[in-house]
């Protein structure tokens, strides 16, 4: 796992509570252990596009920095473009108290308006979320 610069690693599911909403269908959330202690965690979230949904995946560290996003499994025949490393590395780097906006901090994709504009929403909402845990939990 190069993100964490490590290969062996543990996963355990996390307690963080996070709400479905329209724009985040189901989601599961793991903490990545390595030796014992917490690397961070894994969010794997199903956001819907046109006419179906897709699978993506973001890898946090402890701060729930965002160090990686991914989409795992796009189900349309046109707006597979946000799956590209380039598209995504909007979000890499950028903290819970970040917030998206399409057009903006996120650029538009010409045939996948829907696609961007529920990942930003997914995002946003799970950023939300975490400032909330973070908050109840005094990070």
């Amino acid at each position: 796992m190069s993100v964490f610069s490590v290969t062996d690693f543990t996963l355990e599911q996390s307690s963080i509570q996070i709400e479905n909403n329209p724009f985040l269908l189901s989601h599961s959330i793991s903490e990545i252990y390595v030796k014992e202690q917490l690397v961070g965690y894994s969010f794997m979230g199903t956001a819907p596009s046109k006419t179906d949904s897709f699978d993506y995946l973001i890898l946090f560290d402890p701060s729930f920095t965002i160090k990686k996003a991914t989409v795992l499994v796009y189900r349309e025949d046109h707006g597979g473009e946000i799956a590209s490393k380039r598209w995504l590395s909007q979000f890499v780097e950028k903290q819970s108290s970040s917030r998206f906006t399409y057009g903006d901090s996120i650029s538009a994709i010409s045939g996948a308006t829907i696609s961007v504009q529920s990942m930003t929403a997914s995002v946003n909402h799970v950023f939300s979320s975490l400032k909330y845990v973070q908050s109840s939990v005094g990070q």
